[in-house]
This record gives structure tokens, sequence and C-alpha cells, in this order.
């Protein structure tokens, strides 16, 4: 009777810590910048906006006129790396200057259109 118990001791443990250990992300490994966190807008000339939106859970949502795309993000040797569960990595180069954040583009050999903080 008391294996039983210990058996039932140790069930009702291995439940609860997976209930409560089991539905919540592990933060604490993130590298995360906390400059990016909030949301940033840069809206062009027809009025379409554009946003990022970085938590602080190393999540963050990239809004664009057409979709809202949902990513995982961290910093990775100074670039934000955006990926999704078992996808591959996109790493950006990115800067903030005051309220503004810029993404390099390869193709123009540039820094990229001005995100402003909201």
């Amino acid at each position: 009777m008391k294996y039983s118990k210990s058996i039932f001791a140790i069930f009702i443990f291995l439940i609860y810590t997976s209930i409560f250990t089991g539905c919540t992300k592990e933060t604490s490994d993130l590298n995360l910048d906390s400059n990016l966190f909030g949301q940033w807008i840069y809206t062009d000339s027809n009025n379409d906006v554009y946003a990022w939106t970085f938590y602080d859970d190393g999540t963050c949502i990239q809004t664009t006129p057409i979709d809202n795309y949902n990513w995982l993000w961290t910093i990775e040797d100074t670039k934000l790396k955006l990926h999704i569960e078992g996808g591959n990595p996109t790493y950006l180069v990115y800067k903030i200057e005051g309220d503004k954040l810029y993404f390099y583009s390869d193709k123009i050999e540039d820094w990229g259109v001005p995100f402003t903080k909201k």
C-alpha cells in the first residue's frame, strides 16, 4: 500500500510540474534587445502602414498592408534573428537612432526607411 501511495504521489507531482512548466516559454535563455520592445511604424506615400511589434517574450508581429506575420526573435551576433518554429532563420542588421529603427538592405547597400517608435 505504501508503494502505491508513493507512485501516486510521484504521478501527481509529474502532472503538476508538466502543467505549470510545460505551458510557459523559457525567456531567460533569450538574448533580446530591450530597445526593440514595443511597436515601430512606417507609413508610405500611399498611406500603407508597415509595422514591427516586438514583445519581451521573444515573439514579434510584422504588419504589412496585405497580412500579419508572427515571428520568434532574438539577437545573435548583434543581428536580429527572425524565425518560425522549425523554420530557417533570417538575420537582419538593424540600428536604432533615437525613436527610429532602421534595417540594412543588401539590395540597395544602405539603410532602409525609418520605422518610428509608437
